[in-house]
């Protein structure tokens, strides 16, 4: 009988250690791609994160915001390319940066691409650096990928 108690012992608790590792490495990955356009304010994507989530973010594209044609990626530009003033939707990111933000309420925090922690739970949601929009053209393809772990086990 002690024997059985024994082997009883270390079976379940090497069912323990591996629904622990499975609970650490069942990891969900959602992929998205999306197209964030110049010339219009905050864009939904289908991208859903929560606290638990590991996002990764990649934009190819060119966009415009002046009336001089001036192109330039989703990073934007740290020197303002219009002669106009300074029409950025947020003075902490580059002139026409791809901007996003996960609250679609009054109380945004706004990250872009490399940006390490995003707090929020919700859709993410994307736009240009730029208040005047209406001469806006061009787009940034965004890609999404998160990562989510699974706490269904």
């Amino acid at each position: 009988m002690k024997i059985i108690s024994i082997i009883l012992v270390i079976f379940l608790f090497n069912c323990a250690e591996l629904l622990d590792f499975l609970k650490q490495n069942n990891v969900k990955v959602k992929k998205y791609n999306v197209v964030i356009y110049a010339n219009q304010d905050w864009q939904e994507t289908p991208a859903i994160i929560d606290e638990k989530a590991e996002i990764t973010m990649e934009a190819e594209g060119n966009w415009s915001m002046t009336d001089n044609g001036t192109n330039f990626d989703a990073t934007g530009l740290v020197t303002n390319p219009s002669a106009w003033g300074d029409y950025r939707f947020d003075r902490n990111f580059n002139h026409g940066a791809l901007i996003c933000t996960v609250n679609s309420g009054s109380n945004k925090q706004i990250f872009t691409l490399g940006q390490s922690s995003i707090i929020g739970n919700g859709p993410i949601w994307c736009r240009i650096n730029d208040t005047d929009i209406k001469n806006n053209v061009g787009s940034q393809n965004l890609k999404i990928k998160i990562k989510n772990k699974a706490y269904n086990l």
